[in-house]
Formats: C-alpha cells, sequence, structure tokens
C-alpha cells in the first residue's frame, strides 16, 4: 500500500473513532470536505503544513499519524503492522478490550 493510502486511512480511522464526518473535520482544520475525502482516498498529497493542520483538528501529531511507515515492502505487509494498522481504526475502548484480549490469548498460549 502506497503512502498516501496509508496516510489517508490513518486519518479516516482516526476522524471516525472521534465521531466526526468529513465535513465536521474541514471545518476544525480550515479546510473543504471534498479535500478531506481525497486525502482519506489517497488521491491527494497534502503539504505539511496541511497535515498539521488535520492534526490539530484529530488532536493528534505528525508523529503518531506517520509512526510505523516503512520503506520495505515486506515491512509493510508484515502482520505486527497489519495488526498496528487494525488495532489503530479502532475506538479507543476497543482497542482497550482487544489488548486484554490478546494479553489473555498471549498467557493461554504459553
Amino acid at each position: 500500500m502506497e503512502i498516501l493510502k496509508i496516510i489517508g486511512k490513518r486519518v479516516r480511522a482516526r476522524r471516525q473513532s472521534l465521531g466526526m464526518s468529513q465535513e465536521a473535520l474541514a471545518e476544525r482544520a480550515g479546510l473543504h470536505y471534498t479535500y478531506i475525502g481525497q486525502i482519506e482516498r489517497g488521491e491527494k498529497n497534502a503539504s505539511i503544513e496541511t497535515m498539521v493542520k488535520l492534526c490539530g483538528a484529530l488532536d493528534t501529531t505528525l508523529e503518531k499519524l506517520f509512526e510505523k511507515i516503512g520503506d520495505c515492502a515486506e515491512e509493510k505487509n508484515s502482520i505486527p503492522l497489519k495488526s498496528y494498522e487494525l488495532f489503530c481504526q479502532q475506538p479507543v475502548k476497543k482497542q482497550q478490550l482487544l489488548w486484554e484480549l490478546l494479553c489473555v490469548a498471549v498467557q493461554l498460549y504459553d
């Protein structure tokens, strides 16, 4: 998956976890809602300035939005990275439940 699609997927996941529509995010970030959709679909390469606006509106950081993005194809298809991406798409309460479930599963397996 190319970097624009990864970032777009993360923006969408964060927006949805906050219960915001594209219109609400656009208003908070001072952008047009159609531009938000283009970013989320990986169609637009947003500037750093735009990404800073989005991070502020999403109450996150550039570091968080861009973390764990590697250059290596094997890395992008690794189970830990795919798990991380899936985990980050979930609401915080669901993340906590998934973490607890994972901890129990690991204990049972050992």
